[in-house]
């Protein structure tokens, strides 16, 4: 990049303010020429980087775009596997092209057209990404959505076909109950109660009436209150899941009986739920209470009455105290004992006034008897058929009643189906609404993060131009300082070598007058000899100075040094033995002695030396 104008002339105006002369303005055309050339090299660098930017974004979104085909493929082959017949599909756009390599296509165009349409397909990619994971999240909702209704359908599906087991199980008991009690009978088997399973291991309760079946009863103890509010929200959709093997082999209306006895009345559509199970309680508690009552039939009743054929009533009635609870087993031992009973009063009584009648006339008490249980009959007939008229009104009663609940769900329904389709187009308005937001937010994010690109590049721009003014600027202060430095060196031998020219001149000019001048000394001559006699004494003098200061420091040190040896003799003989034993005047034995270094004999044997120079 050529440097501007204004840089130069402040350079020029520097350059004149700093120093004068050719030299320098010299050096500033070279250093203009040199910052032209450097320009250029950064640009044809600055371009070649961008060159290399652009290739390499090229060739990331290239790679990124084949991730996102394999990706697309993968999901879609995956989609087809877990769903063949599906209903949901991608919709594609209009004017889809098919899939070809951005280099092909791009290879045309120039870096412009080229960065904006690689933009133009990353921004799709990132709205065809954000609307698949759109779908993916409606997907799961959908999936998730009434899971724990459907759980609570499983589980009541399970407690219906557990106790249809059960029940299964009690049949079979039943059925084979009386062979192997005839084999016990005869010796032939185990008793027949040993084996089987009892009402408590079977939970069934008491045994099955119309209003009080195991199925109601174990549904009300298996689940909590809110898995009941749930049930009485919409019953026939939970208990409409049960097969049709699992229902009663004697009864067809169980399925509509179950479930006309979940589905709560008007008046307790609106109480709480625990009210609303108790109140099922109680009607279960009822219902099993008159069933007990009206379990035992007519006929059992005058046999009980009158004794008539005990043994097969007693046989038939331990069947049914056997099917039955602990009250039924009550009743039947409190109603086996009575046919003695009776039969012993009726035998009694019969020894009256009058012979028993043996032969095959007509007995006028016997006639009195069978009246009494005709009418006793007819009145049971009569209490069988009311029961049985209002049994039938009550279920016409039930059936009008289902008939208008199910004519009120109908109609709720239809209403509810209505608001779920204005609520539906309103959730579509409101999610195209949001779809064009989050669309003009993505199209807003994509321009602000390109405006920034954008601010960031030409931040960078500007600090590099300003770098590499600045360092330009740098080297040319270094080379003025480099060049004035030059110069004064320049000068400096400049003028050296005009005073060693003078110098030599004057050396000639001297010589030549001296030989040219009288033989006679001159007072200058003169003064030149005193001077140099002075100097010869006073060099003298100061020689004679250094040598008694030398031989003053020499005595020092010897004086220092015989300290030095009289305290190693001292530290060495510290008691003085040799002294109290022989006195003052013995040698010096070399074998007593010692030194602490070799460095102290190489000094003493140096000193010496010098001393005996001096």
């Amino acid at each position: 990049m050529p440097v501007k104008q204004e840089i130069l002339e402040q350079i020029q105006h520097a350059v004149a303010n700093d120093a004068t002369g050719e030299p320098i303005l010299q050096w500033a055309d070279d250093m203009q020429q040199e910052t032209h050339h450097e320009s250029k090299m950064a640009a044809a660098s600055r371009i070649h980087m961008h060159k290399q930017v652009h290739d390499g974004c090229r060739e990331a979104s290239e790679e990124w775009e084949k991730a996102e085909m394999a990706l697309s493929q993968v999901l879609k082959s995956k989609k087809r596997m877990k769903d063949p017949h599906g209903q949901f599909r991608l919709p594609a756009f209009d004017g889809e092209k098919p899939h070809t390599a951005p280099s092909a296509e791009l290879s045309g165009l120039d870096s412009e057209e080229r960065s904006r349409n690689l933009s133009q397909t990353r921004s799709a990619a990132v709205l065809e990404r954000a609307r698949l994971m759109r779908c993916r999240a409606a997907e799961a909702s959908k999936k998730l959505k009434d899971h724990a209704k459907r759980r609570l359908r499983v589980k009541i599906s399970e407690i219906l076909r557990e106790v249809h087991r059960r029940q299964n199980l009690r049949r079979h008991q039943e059925k084979v109950w009386t062979f192997r009690e005839e084999r016990h009978k005869i010796g032939r088997g185990p008793a027949a109660s040993i084996g089987d399973a009892d009402d408590f291991a079977l939970g069934l309760g008491a045994d099955e009436f119309e209003d009080a079946t195991p199925r109601r009863r174990c549904i009300l103890d298996s689940l909590s209150l809110e898995e009941l509010d749930l049930v009485r929200s919409n019953p026939r959709w939970y208990l409409e899941s049960m097969d049709s093997d699992f229902e009663d082999y004697d009864m067809s209306g169980n399925r509509e009986r179950l479930i006309d006895f979940f589905t709560p009345a008007r008046k307790d559509k609106n109480v709480s739920i625990e009210c609303y199970a108790q109140r099922l309680r109680a009607r279960l508690a009822a219902a099993e209470a008159q069933d007990l009552h009206d379990s035992v039939p007519s006929q059992k009743r005058s046999w009980q009455a009158f004794g008539e054929s005990s043994g097969g009533f007693s046989q038939s009635y331990s069947s049914l105290g056997r099917a039955g609870s602990a009250q039924t087993s009550l009743m039947q031992a409190s109603t086996t004992s009575l046919p003695a009973d009776i039969s012993q009063m009726s035998t009694v009584a019969s020894f009256g006034r009058r012979e028993p009648i043996r032969d095959d006339r007509a007995s006028p008490t016997m006639q009195k008897v069978w009246e009494k249980r005709r009418r006793k009959e007819e009145r049971d007939a009569q209490i069988l058929e009311s029961r049985r008229l209002a049994a039938e009104e009550r279920m016409v009663r039930n059936a009008f009643n289902v008939s208008q609940q199910i004519r009120d769900y109908e109609s709720t329904q239809s209403k509810y189906k209505e608001l779920h389709q204005l609520r539906m187009a309103e959730a579509l308005e409101r999610k195209a609404a949001q779809d064009a937001q989050e669309r003009l937010a993505v199209l807003d994010e994509v321009k602000l993060r390109k405006m920034r690109r954008a601010l960031d590049i030409a931040d960078e721009q500007l600090e590099l131009k300003r770098d590499r003014v600045s360092d330009a600027l740098k080297v040319w202060q270094a080379s003025v300082r480099r060049c004035r430095r030059h110069a004064i060196a320049e000068e400096r031998k400049a003028k050296a070598n005009l005073e060693s020219r003078q110098e030599a001149y004057l050396a000639r000019l001297t010589k030549a007058g001296k030989f040219r001048s009288e033989k006679m000394e001159t007072q200058a001559q003169k003064n030149d000899k005193l001077k140099s006699r002075i100097q010869v004494s006073l060099m003298q003098q100061l020689d004679e100075q250094r040598k008694l200061d030398c031989d003053r420091l020499a005595l020092e040190t010897e004086e220092k040094l015989e300290a030095a040896r009289y305290r190693r003799y001292r530290n060495f003989n510290k008691y003085n033995f040799l002294e109290r034993a022989f006195g003052e005047q013995v040698p010096f034995d070399h074998k007593f002695a010692y030194t602490s270094s070799l460095k102290n004999q190489s000094r003493l044997k140096s000193m010496s030396s010098k001393l005996n120079l001096d």
